[in-house]
């Protein structure tokens, strides 16, 4: 169902910047965008934990795949869908610790 352009069920997150540029769509069961930003990522990854998702399924480019898994996995939630190699495990580790630090 399509009410004034947006389909019922269906939350579209915009730039803050820009509002009239989606970011991503959130569904009943998913989030979706078209673009490899870092930040979308993170604020896909924000919406996962305020919806409670312990686990994300996570599909499409390399580079996205990587940041959510990369934004999930320091948060801990579980992707599955993207094959760390060494050197992102490596990454995980420093972010981590460099989240550790209390800041103001």
């Amino acid at each position: 169902m399509v009410v004034n352009d947006v389909t019922v069920g269906r939350m579209e997150y915009r730039y803050r910047g820009n509002t009239t540029r989606v970011a991503f769509t959130e569904s009943t069961f998913k989030l979706a965008t078209d673009t490899n930003n870092p930040s979308v990522a993170r604020s896909m990854i924000d919406v996962a934990e305020a919806r409670n998702w312990k686990a994300l399924r996570v599909s499409g480019n390399e580079d996205f795949k990587r940041m959510v898994w990369l934004e999930a996995s320091v948060r801990g939630v579980k992707t599955l869908g993207y094959e760390p190699n060494p050197g992102d495990l490596e990454l995980l580790k420093r972010e981590r610790e460099a989240r550790l630090v209390n800041r103001i």
